[in-house]
C-alpha cells in the first residue's frame, strides 16, 4: 500500500495523497462524469495536493498551472490544492462539488500550427460556473461557509480583522450570484 508524502513548509504540511485516497476516487468520478472537464484534461498530468492546516482560512481549494521550470522538474502541469481542514470535514457531495468547481477553470488549447497542447486557468463565468449553478443551485457553498466557521471561529486569531474583511468579501460574491 502507497502511503501519502508530505512535506513541512514553515507552518504548513503539503499532502501528496497516496494512490488509494478518496480523493482520488472524487476526482476520477468528476472527470468519468463530466465530458467537458474530461476533454479540457485530457492529456494533461495532474497533482492533488492538501494543504495542512489550509491554505488560507477563506479557500477551501484552488487549481494552479505549473511554470515551464516546475514542469521540467515535476512532469506536472496542473496542481489541484485543497485546504486539509477543510476538506476532511466535508461531505462527499460537496467535496465532488469543489473538485469539479476547481476542475471547470482548467481549459485547453492547441496551437493549429504546432498541434502543442496547453493549459490555461479560465475564470468563472458568473462568479461561479454556470454549469455548477444549474446542477446543484446557489447555496451549494454554505456548507463550506459553515464548516470553515466552525474550524476559524472570528475571535480567536489575530489576524481576524482580515479574515473578517475576506469572508465578508467571499460572502458579497456569493450574495451576488
Amino acid at each position: 500500500m502507497e502511503k501519502e508524502k508530505e512535506i513541512v513548509f514553515g507552518k504548513k504540511t503539503l499532502v501528496i495523497p497516496s494512490e488509494n485516497d478518496k480523493i482520488r476516487d472524487i476526482f476520477k468520478h468528476v472527470v468519468d462524469n463530466d465530458a467537458d472537464i474530461r476533454y479540457n484534461i485530457d492529456g494533461a498530468t495532474i497533482e492533488l495536493v492538501k494543504i495542512y492546516p489550509n491554505i488560507s482560512k477563506t479557500t477551501v481549494a484552488r487549481v494552479i498551472r505549473t511554470s515551464k521550470e516546475l514542469k521540467l522538474f515535476s512532469g506536472c502541469d496542473l496542481l489541484v490544492e485543497f485546504s486539509g481542514e477543510l476538506w476532511d470535514v466535508l461531505n462527499d457531495d460537496v467535496k465532488k462539488i469543489v473538485m469539479e468547481h476547481e476542475l471547470l477553470h482548467v481549459q485547453c488549447k492547441v496551437n493549429n500550427k504546432t498541434t502543442e497542447v496547453t493549459y490555461h486557468l479560465v475564470d468563472h463565468d458568473v462568479k461561479d460556473f454556470k454549469s455548477i449553478i444549474e446542477q446543484y443551485g446557489i447555496d451549494w457553498f454554505s456548507e463550506i461557509q459553515n464548516k470553515s466557521i466552525e474550524l476559524y471561529p472570528v475571535g480567536t486569531d489575530k489576524d481576524d480583522d482580515d479574515v473578517i474583511k475576506e469572508k465578508e468579501k467571499t460572502f458579497v460574491k456569493l450574495i451576488r450570484l
